[in-house]
C-alpha cells in the first residue's frame, strides 16, 4: 500500500510505514515523518525493508555545491531552517546529488548497525532533543561554504519571526503590564480591538493569506443537488438532517486567490436562510457543465483529484487541477 499525504501527516497519524520519502522541511518537522517510519515495534516486514530507511527529496546540490530548494518549501518554511535541515541531513546521508540526477539516488537516512558504517544516520527517538538543539541553536551548524548564504537567510528568518511577533501581539488576551495578574479578571481585556467579524478572527491563527471555505452545489433544472448528488429543492432546501450532513459534506478551502471574489459573490442559498447551519454558508453553484465562474478563474469539481481552479480565458480542452483539496 502506498500513501502520499500532505504535512498533515506529521502528527496524529497512526500510520507504521516499511519506508519513507519525504521533500526536505525543517528538522523538528522531519523527525515527526519520520515517527511514522517502523512505528509498531514487532510488525513482521519483507528483508528488503527490514531497516528503518528514509529517502529526502526536494532538495539538490547546485552546481557551486549548495542545496538547492524547492520553490514552495522556500516559501512556507524560509530558506534558512532549510539551509540548517540540509546540512544535517548531508551530514548523516553523504553528499546531496545534482539536479537532474536519478531519483534513487536522493540523499538517505538509514539506520541499523551494518548501515553505520557507511553513513552515520541518525537514531530516533534518542537524537531528537540534540537534532532540534541544532538546528535551531546558535551554534553553526552548516558548511562554511554556505556562509554567506546563510548568514543573508538567518537575517531574513529573524526579519520575519519578528514580523510574525508584532502581528500576533494585537492578537494578546491580556495587556502586558496584566501578565502577572493573580486572577482571571480582565482576561479579555487586550484582546483583538480592531476585528470584527468572525472570519477575520478565524484568520489570525495562520500565517498565510487568508482563505475562505465554501459549500459546493450542482445547479439542476428546477433547483438544486447537493455534491454527491442529493436531490435540494427549487431553492436549495435541505430539510432532513441526512441531506444537510450531505449538502456541508460537499464544503472546500478555496485558494487565497480567490478569497475576495468568493466574499464579494457568493452567499447562502435563498433556502437556506431558515437552517441554523447552511444560513451562515457560502454556496458556490457548478453549472450543469460541472464548472462555475469565479472572477477571473473557472472551478469545478472533480472526485479523484478534488477542487480544480483554471484561468476563465483558457481554451476548453482536458480540466486542469489547480488545488487539490
Amino acid at each position: 500500500m502506498v500513501v502520499v499525504a500532505t504535512q498533515l501527516a506529521e502528527q496524529s497519524f497512526d500510520v507504521d510505514a516499511d519506508v519513507l520519502i519525504t521533500d526536505l522541511a525543517p528538522v523538528d518537522l522531519l523527525l515527526q515523518r519520520i515517527g511514522r517510519l517502523h512505528r509498531h515495534e514487532g510488525t513482521r516486514r519483507p528483508a528488503a525493508v527490514c531497516c528503518p530507511r528514509v529517502m529526502v527529496s526536494g532538495v539538490a546540490a547546485s552546481p557551486g555545491g549548495g542545496p538547492v530548494f524547492l520553490p514552495a518549501s522556500k516559501l512556507i518554511y524560509g530558506e534558512w531552517p532549510l539551509l540548517r535541515a540540509a546540512a544535517l541531513v548531508v551530514e548523516a546521508a553523504g553528499p546531496l546529488t545534482c539536479e537532474g540526477d536519478d531519483a534513487s539516488e536522493a540523499a538517505e537516512v538509514r539506520g541499523g548497525p551494518h548501515e553505520r558504517g557507511r553513513r552515520r544516520g541518525w537514531s530516533i527517538p534518542a537524537q531528537v532533543p540534540d537534532l532540534v538543539a541544532r538546528a535551531y541553536g546558535d551554534a553553526e551548524a552548516c558548511p562554511a561554504a554556505w556562509a554567506d548564504r546563510v548568514r543573508v537567510a538567518r537575517e531574513t528568518y529573524l526579519e520575519e519571526q519578528e514580523k510574525r511577533a508584532a502581528a500576533a501581539q494585537e492578537f494578546v488576551l491580556t495587556r502586558p503590564r496584566e501578565w502577572a495578574a493573580p486572577t482571571l479578571a480582565g482576561l479579555h481585556c487586550g484582546g483583538a480591538y480592531g476585528v470584527r467579524a468572525e472570519e477575520e478572527l478565524d484568520a489570525v491563527v495562520r500565517d498565510g493569506e487568508r482563505s475562505v471555505e465554501v459549500v459546493l452545489v450542482r445547479r439542476l433544472p428546477g433547483g438544486y443537488a447537493a455534491l454527491d448528488g442529493s436531490r435540494l429543492g427549487v431553492h436549495g432546501e435541505a430539510v432532513q438532517d441526512d441531506v444537510v450532513d450531505r449538502v456541508l459534506g460537499g464544503s472546500v478551502r478555496l485558494p487565497a486567490r480567490l478569497t475576495r471574489d468568493a466574499e464579494k459573490d457568493l452567499a447562502a442559498l435563498p433556502g437556506w436562510s431558515a437552517h441554523p447551519w447552511l444560513r451562515y454558508s457560502s454556496a458556490l453553484v457548478l453549472e450543469q457543465d460541472g464548472w462555475a465562474s469565479l472572477g477571473e478563474y473557472r472551478v469545478g469539481y472533480d472526485e479523484v483529484l478534488g477542487l480544480l481552479v483554471t484561468a476563465a480565458s483558457r481554451p476548453e480542452g482536458p480540466r486542469v487541477g489547480g488545488d487539490d483539496v
